[in-house]
């Protein structure tokens, strides 16, 4: 499985994640991306670590989920509607987003280690 760490250069709290988790959850190959086109060549069993503002402790949804929710601060990149789109195609089905707490603690990380060995 692979789990995409999506921020930017200057997103130090995804890299911080990144490195944290693969340290703890065996079988994560963290890959990183700036912008949703290095999304092309996801896998259905990946999933996206998304740091992001407003989050108060991880969830898990996939990508038609979380376009119904109504948070501006979660469409940077024009992710959701890129993932949307790739389902539509038959490509990227069974990829599930974790959105993550931006000032993630230890219960956060196993959080989402549990999350990623489901």
């Amino acid at each position: 499985m692979g789990v995409v760490f999506l921020g930017s250069e200057f997103d130090s709290n995804a890299w911080e994640l990144a490195a944290r988790i693969k340290g703890q959850v065996k079988g994560v190959r963290p890959v990183r991306l700036e912008d949703p086109n290095g999304l092309l060549g996801i896998s259905d069993e990946d999933v996206i670590l998304w740091v992001a503002r407003g989050v108060g402790q991880p969830e898990i949804m996939k990508p038609d989920e979380l376009r119904r929710r109504n948070d501006s601060g979660l469409h940077a990149f024009g992710l959701v509607e890129f993932l949307v789109k790739m389902e539509k195609i038959g490509r990227a089905k069974g990829v599930s987003i974790i959105l993550v707490p931006e000032q993630s603690d230890e219960d956060d990380i196993s959080s989402i280690g549990e999350m990623l060995q489901k």
